[in-house]
């Protein structure tokens, strides 16, 4: 007897031996593209070819359903198209079992559920149509449909059967490899937990054990507690500069911000009306010291003692408005910074004695003021710390003490606010300003979560209702 196979075994091979090759030669072309959607292209417009099909479609499981990546000939589609929505029904229906679909078939073997494809082909028209699922690890994720006029055969079948086998983990890793940088992480997040939770419900699993420990860290932990208050740098050592006589200022060389130091120039008054008064008051003093000589040549003792008297008054006049001439240029008391006094307004403008024209604050002996709201007020105590950032430098963070307390009330913005000082534990910086304002966190001790979260809703029903 021959060692030969018989002659329906050597056709089935040739076929088997042509599928393999027809995948083989399929495999070729996608292993050269680098990109997940082209590769869905490449594979379509191939299997189109080949088959001779009207139109091949690959969907891909997104979430819950199946989504259309690409069509054969077609780069691109309107998603929500009724075609393509019905066909993603189809594709859902073969992926839910798992198994081929081929509409319509005259096979007994085909006894899947074929309802959704049957819909399909009944308002698109499409005469025969097959779905195929992509497996990755015995896991179906996709589906690839061919549609034609002809039948599908065993045959086409079986091939494309193969080519799916073959492809599937290709277009997997493409559609991986795809995906924006978050959703890789996420990916490689959910491998690596689905170890330690199970390959179901990674995620659910995992937000419920965080949500359950941060329930039950709020629930008995403790935290430092910080009550916010609104706060003020200060300094007691302020110069109120003001107007020495009434007149106009005639000239500003300083203004609010600036640096000055001690005996700078801040402004000059005008000193017209002084120096005319001058010089009448020395034109009487001249007058005076001449009837003064003749009263005393011609022995008059009367006239004398009221030329006398006159000459008297009028140098101690003199003096005043000398006095009056060097105050008209006003300087700085001592080395610190103009807090009030804009040039502006002053250059020019009109003053009468005792007007206040500049404040100038030393840079020394700095202290902060806060405003603590009433119900908050009963936490804080001498000797708490906490820290200071001014809003001009939030990221900057300098510790503070409270130092006094104030026991009286000030109504601020419809508020019972008390003042508070505090005293900076560290070095002043050369930037700061008084007045400049900013935020204070005050270090009251450890407290529950739950207190911290729910004390003031609990405080204001105990109030209303009076519990």
């Amino acid at each position: 007897m021959e060692n030969t196979l018989p002659s329906i075994e050597q056709e089935y091979l040739q076929q088997k031996i042509a599928l393999f090759e027809q995948a083989l030669s399929l495999m070729i072309l996608l292993n050269e593209e680098d990109r997940f959607l082209s590769a869905v292209m490449t594979l379509c417009n191939e299997i189109a070819t080949r088959l001779q099909a009207s139109r091949v479609s690959l969907g891909w499981l997104t979430g819950k359903y199946v989504k259309i990546q690409g069509m054969s000939h077609i780069e691109h589609f309107e998603p929500k198209m009724g075609a393509v929505q019905e066909l993603e029904t189809a594709m859902e229906e073969a992926l839910d079992q798992n198994e081929e679909i081929l509409f319509p078939s005259e096979q007994e073997q085909w006894s899947a559920v074929v309802r959704s494809h049957a819909s399909y082909v009944r308002k698109f028209g499409s005469e025969k149509i097959v779905s195929i699922p992509l497996r990755v690890n015995e896991t179906p994720v996709a589906i690839l449909t061919c549609e034609r006029a002809a039948s599908f055969t065993i045959d086409d079948v079986r091939g494309l059967r193969m080519i799916c086998d073959q492809v599937s983990r290709r277009l997997f890793d493409l559609k991986q490899s795809d995906r924006w940088f978050g959703a890789r992480f996420t990916g490689w997040i959910r491998k690596k937990l689905s170890k330690i939770f199970g390959f179901e419900h990674t995620f659910a699993r995992l937000v419920s054990i965080i949500c359950a420990a941060l329930f039950l860290y709020v629930l008995f932990g403790h935290k430092v507690y910080f009550i916010k208050a609104p706060c003020m740098l200060k300094t007691d050592n302020l110069a109120y500069i003001q107007a020495p006589f009434n007149g106009f200022i005639s000239s500003v060389n300083v203004q609010m911000g600036d640096i000055t130091n001690k005996g700078d120039l801040l402004l000059e008054l005008d000193t017209r009306d002084l120096r005319l008064k001058e010089a009448e008051i020395v034109a009487d003093i001249h007058q005076f010291s001449r009837a003064e000589e003749k009263a005393r040549s011609q022995d008059y003792l009367a006239d004398m003692r009221i030329a006398q008297a006159r000459l008297k008054k009028s140098q101690l006049e003199l003096q005043r408005i000398l006095y009056l001439l060097d105050q008209a240029k006003v300087k700085a008391p001592f080395s610190g910074i103009v807090v009030q006094g804009e040039r502006q307004k002053l250059l020019g403008a009109p003053v009468r004695e005792g007007d206040v024209m500049y404040k100038i604050a030393e840079m020394r002996d700095y202290y902060v003021q806060l405003d603590v709201d009433e119900q908050d007020i009963h936490e804080i105590k001498t000797g708490h710390s906490g820290n200071m950032a001014f809003i001009s430098r939030p990221e900057i963070k300098f510790p503070i003490k409270i130092s006094q307390i104030s026991y009286t009330a000030q109504v601020k913005d419809k508020k019972n606010i008390f003042e508070l000082r505090a005293t900076f534990e560290g070095e002043p910086q050369q930037w700061w300003r008084a007045g400049m304002s900013g935020i204070v966190h005050i270090d009251v001790g450890q407290r529950r979560l739950i207190w911290i979260f729910t004390h003031r809703t609990i405080d204001f029903i105990r109030l209303y209702l009076f519990i």
